[in-house]
């Protein structure tokens, strides 16, 4: 029987959180398990633990005092790395402004799996709303991530293809690297950096994710309000040394043709699908 942990570390986004466990109630699914790290300075979090508890299955830690977004992540990570579970186990990261895409998300999901035979990994579509009415952008669909993680995977330095971390389940019984401390902007791209040199058996899916970027408690929008440009170019710089002179070479060459022809693909795409 398949399982599935969702991670999920919070701050002070409660209606993002409240979606999130709200859709998980409503699926009935007795094969899903929260766990939340509550980083808030008040109790509304645990409130909210309090309501859900009977529900489903969630558990509840809170951090006193309150830590950093790349420490609470690693607690996260540490929990899962201790629990000694079995080969059907997946588990997600997922951010406090993301929730699922769809009604038939989790049933569609262990379809896959199963279908797939268990894959170590499983990628998925990621949508960005800056409104209440359309998607605004996606990260990048199905075909491009499989095309650029076979043939370019060191790429992820450049642009990451990926998306964010929660656009990604794990088997929970696979040892995950701890994030830094030292990084912000691209703290998911060194995770991905990691993982992508492992043996891991990845499954590419059509599976998406909402991100919703309207709130003033996203983590992204919050850094970007800091100085965003300059930690940007710093941390990019130092991840560029990281690859051989000749990929880096390589990657300059094709990466503003190669991106811009994705980036206008998927803007026509969600233009003609228009999802919402």
């Amino acid at each position: 029987m398949i399982k599935l942990n969702i991670l999920l570390p919070t701050y002070r986004y409660k209606k993002g959180v409240e979606k999130i466990l709200t859709s998980i109630s409503q699926t009935r699914n007795k094969s899903i398990h929260v766990y939340l790290f509550d980083n808030t300075e008040n109790n509304s979090i645990y409130l909210l633990y309090q309501k859900y508890k009977k529900k489903f299955k969630i558990n509840y830690f809170k951090n006193v005092p309150t830590i950093n977004a790349s420490e609470n992540w690693n607690r996260a990570i540490s929990y899962i790395n201790s629990k000694k579970e079995n080969i059907y186990n997946y588990s997600i990261l997922l951010h406090q402004d993301e929730y699922f895409g769809s009604k038939d998300f989790f049933k569609e999901l262990f379809n896959q799996i199963r279908e797939k035979k268990y894959p170590e990994i499983i990628s998925m579509n990621t949508y960005v709303k800056y409104n209440n009415k359309y998607f605004n952008k996606i990260h990048t669909l199905k075909t491009q991530r499989e095309f650029l993680h076979k043939y370019f995977k060191n790429y992820i330095i450049y642009r990451n293809y990926f998306g964010p971390l929660s656009s990604i389940i794990f088997k929970t019984n696979k040892f995950l690297p701890k994030f830094s401390r030292n990084l912000r902007w691209f703290i998911d791209v060194e995770f991905y950096l990691k993982i992508i040199n492992f043996n891991y058996r990845w499954h590419f899916s059509e599976l998406y994710l909402v991100s919703d970027q309207k709130n003033n408690f996203s983590l992204t929008n919050r850094l970007k309000k800091s100085n965003f440009n300059k930690i940007k170019k710093a941390e990019k710089n130092d991840f560029k040394l990281k690859v051989p002179l000749v990929y880096r070479i390589l990657y300059f060459i094709i990466d503003f043709p190669m991106w811009c022809l994705i980036r206008i693909y998927n803007k026509l795409y969600l233009i003609l699908c228009r999802y919402d």
